[in-house]
């Protein structure tokens, strides 16, 4: 696994755990996603979006919980310009729905079910969420060495 030599041992674990929650809770949504299927509901406006939709928030599980637990850390410079970088692309995924909203409020959902401009909402959000569980990572570990110190 050239893709792994990268990471230690701690960070190889967390990152081993994390991807198997992240694929039994897009196993988990898929199947409830097939009996919703089943009964003829649909609660987006194609099924590739339904599936789209459903991948993201695995991923956003298993990118916020990774960076959280420092999984994902190299090293100080590249992770000031990680986050400097996960920050404008959210505040852009967020400017691309807030002007589709602007154009008409059907971007993100119509009849009930969601559009394709939702996605660009999920964007920004775990592109922000994997900043902010970063940096609240880091401040957990720093509580947790303070409280152990004392």
């Amino acid at each position: 696994m050239k893709i792994m030599k990268d990471y230690d041992e701690f960070q190889r674990f967390w990152r081993y755990k994390y991807g198997h929650n992240a694929l039994f809770i897009l196993i988990g949504m898929l199947a409830l996603n097939v009996s919703f299927f089943i009964e003829d509901f649909n609660w987006a406006a194609s099924p590739e979006i339904e599936l789209w939709i459903l991948l993201f928030i695995s991923i956003i599980y298993f990118s916020v919980m990774t960076n959280f637990r420092g999984a994902n850390e190299h090293t100080i410079e590249k992770n000031k310009m990680m986050h400097f970088t996960l920050i404008a692309l959210s505040f852009v995924m967020f400017y691309i729905v807030y002007i589709g909203y602007q154009e008409g409020p059907t971007y993100l959902m119509k009849n009930g079910k969601l559009e394709s401009g939702f996605i660009h909402l999920l964007l920004g959000i775990s592109f922000l969420s994997d900043s902010v569980a970063s940096y609240a990572g880091r401040l957990y570990e720093n509580w947790k060495e303070r409280k152990a110190r004392e």
